[in-house]
């Protein structure tokens, strides 16, 4: 067994866009007070979220991350060919294979010679691919990478137990 230690000089990236995408049902938390019979104001007070937003059965999480991709590129003027790499950062990918960042650049319709891959990491999933990406840059290995982030949480939620709200603790 061996362990290997290395440091690296800071590295140096901007985020040049920003873009969002949600599903269309808002969810009040007044409505989970509700549905957890707890009293009014309980999820609000201890998660500091006022709403959320819960996709429909038929979302698909990467149309929605294909539609926030093209919402930065679009608000942000930038080309989508300029794109030569694109991270998919979820905690839960849209299936095992291919991985969700190829589905993401075909709904999208970006060009074929964009790379992708995913970065599934649980609720750290886009700090990691922050990280890969800008190791990536410096590295001078892309020019310009998306990083996008689509979950649908809301589906896998057990409404009897409290726990899985972490945000709720």
């Amino acid at each position: 067994m061996s362990t290997l230690l290395i440091s690296a000089p800071h590295l140096a990236f901007k985020i040049i866009a920003t873009g969002v995408s949600l599903p269309p049902d808002r969810v009040e938390s007044s409505t989970l007070d509700r549905k957890l019979n707890k009293p009014v104001g309980y999820v609000e007070q201890r998660s500091g979220v006022r709403h959320r937003y819960h996709a429909t059965a038929d979302a698909n999480q990467a149309e929605l991350a294909a539609a926030a991709l093209h919402d930065a590129l679009e608000r942000h003027g930038i080309n989508p060919s300029s794109i030569d790499l694109l991270i998919s950062a979820s905690a839960i990918a849209y299936q095992a294979l291919p991985c969700t960042a190829v589905h993401i650049l075909k709904i999208a319709g970006l060009a074929p010679r964009i790379a992708g891959f995913d970065i599934n990491s649980s609720c750290v999933s886009f700090i990691s691919a922050l990280q890969v990406a800008a190791g990536l840059l410096n590295a001078g290995t892309y020019q310009r990478i998306a990083i996008v982030s689509a979950d649908l949480a809301s589906r896998g939620i057990d409404w009897n137990d409290e726990e899985i709200f972490t945000d709720l603790r």
